[in-house]
């Protein structure tokens, strides 16, 4: 559906009728495809890389926070906090995953041919990370996830467009031929 039109706090489903019914009235009100994912218990992380596909400059592990709590049982965040209302959301620096899974999905972020920045989305639960979305053109507001991996860094909301401009036009460069 794409940025969280449809996502909603009231949509986890305990049986598969009840899944089925909510999907049959989705696809009704916004016609289009439903994508149906399991719901997965745990923190929230998100991932941030910058970079390109030669050298990655920046990485951060950022942790949801929403009405207070970090670990979500049957909680979702959906269109009502992020649309809506986002006064109860915050975020957290975090130390959750292993550097092995760092190293994956620094991996996975360089096996894209032009990919600049990327916030992949997961959650950790019993000492693994699921992941769940990888986001190359994910919001860059200055009240995201994005934003708060740079300002932990110690980079202006202004300086950080100032870096990925710049990121983005080499990597065009990169990819093109030299006549």
């Amino acid at each position: 559906m794409g940025r969280s039109t449809g996502i909603s706090i009231h949509n986890i489903c305990s049986n598969y009728q009840d899944a089925a019914n909510l999907i049959a009235q989705l696809i009704r009100s916004h016609k289009m495809p439903i994508l149906v994912e399991e719901y997965i218990q745990g923190y929230e992380v998100e991932y941030i890389i910058f970079g390109n596909r030669q050298s990655i400059r920046l990485t951060e592990e950022v942790k949801l926070i929403m009405d207070k709590q970090d670990y979500f049982e049957k909680t979702i965040w959906g269109f009502e906090t992020k649309k809506l209302d986002d006064t109860t959301i915050d975020f957290q620096k975090s130390n959750l995953l292993s550097e092995n899974d760092k190293g994956n999905l620094q991996a996975l972020f360089q096996s894209f041919d032009k990919v600049e920045f990327m916030r992949i989305d997961g959650r950790f639960h019993n000492g693994n990370f699921t992941l769940i979305e990888l986001s190359p053109d994910c919001y860059l507001g200055d009240d995201c996830a994005f934003y708060y991996a740079f300002q932990q860094q110690g980079i202006k909301y202004e300086d950080m467009f100032r870096l990925l401009i710049p990121n983005a036009q080499v990597a065009i460069d990169f990819k093109l031929p030299i006549s």
